[in-house]
C-alpha cells in the first residue's frame, strides 16, 4: 500500500497510527504541501520516518501513485484537493 498526505493540518496525526497491527504492507509514504501552508506540512513530514517529500502535491499524486490519500489542507482549501483526488 502506498499512502500520501497533502497539507499539514487536520488528521495528519494519523501518520503515527498507520497500521500498528501490521495488517497491511505499507510500501511507501509520501507528503506534499497544500500550496497554502507548505511549511506546516514540511514540519509534519520532517518529524516522520520513511516519508518522501514532494514540493508539488499534483506531481506527488501523478508520480507516486498513492492507494490512499489523507487530505489535511488549510481550512477553506480542502475542496480543491478532495475533488482533485
Amino acid at each position: 500500500m502506498r499512502i500520501a498526505f497533502i497539507g499539514g493540518l487536520g488528521h495528519n496525526h494519523l501518520y503515527g497510527q498507520i497500521d500498528p497491527a501490521g495488517r497491511f504492507a505499507v510500501d511507501a509514504i509520501a507528503w506534499a504541501g497544500d500550496g497554502y501552508d507548505d511549511e506546516a506540512a514540511k514540519t509534519r513530514a520532517a518529524a516522520c520516518d520513511r516519508v518522501k517529500w514532494f514540493d508539488d502535491a499534483n506531481q506527488m499524486l501523478d508520480t507516486f501513485g498513492p492507494d490512499v490519500v489523507n487530505v489535511g489542507a488549510m481550512y477553506g482549501h480542502m475542496e480543491r484537493w478532495i475533488k482533485g483526488v
